[in-house]
């Protein structure tokens, strides 16, 4: 489980890996709100920079190129599987899908038209084999419920941005500060 919980949190850390800067919260958390401006399809600004996770004592390449699907209560996140040494350009192993119950609270940032405390709750992972890696799908899917991570999301016009890395956290544990490069732009 604690395998599954690393690479669950380096999939989702490398989603909203950061390159320093933003703005604070101003850690006063509202009442769960509606959360229908974050709703829709988001594209990634560019390709995120390919990382290495390891499953099982075999190490694998990620990166996020495929777009997210956000709802009032859920999250979906697809991750490309790349074989390990491949700089994420060849050897497509699969797509890793991630689905979160998602909770939100609304935050405020100076500079943000909408910010949010979310609270993600993976339900599940599904991966289907648009590679070459049929052998590797249960390293992925095993144990991969009930992981709970918790984000602050911006939103400015059709841009979406993440948490810095290295944000503090707040007494509740979500991150203070968001990353000022755009991670996603909102496609519909």
């Amino acid at each position: 489980m604690k395998i599954q919980q690393l690479i669950l949190a380096s999939m989702l850390a490398a989603s909203i890996a950061a390159c320093g800067g933003g703005g604070s919260s101003t850690n006063t958390t509202v009442a769960a709100f509606d959360n229908s401006e974050f709703q829709g399809t988001w594209t990634p600004v560019a390709p995120y920079n390919c990382y290495t996770i390891k499953r099982n004592g075999a190490y694998y390449q990620a990166k996020r190129e495929k777009p997210w699907t956000i709802n009032s209560t859920t999250v979906v996140e697809p991750v490309t599987i790349y074989e390990n040494n491949t700089e994420c350009n060849n050897n497509k192993v699969g797509v890793v899908t991630t689905t979160y119950s998602a909770t939100w609270n609304k935050t405020e940032i100076a500079g943000y038209d909408t910010v949010a405390q979310v609270t993600l709750t993976s339900t599940g992972i599904s991966m289907n084999s648009d590679g070459n890696g049929s052998g590797i799908f249960n390293d992925f899917i095993a144990n991969s419920s009930g992981v709970v991570s918790k984000i602050l999301v911006g939103k400015n016009g059709a841009n979406l941005y993440f948490n810095d890395s290295n944000s503090e956290v707040d007494a509740n544990g979500f991150p203070k500060t968001l990353n000022p490069n755009p991670k996603y732009t909102k496609t519909n």
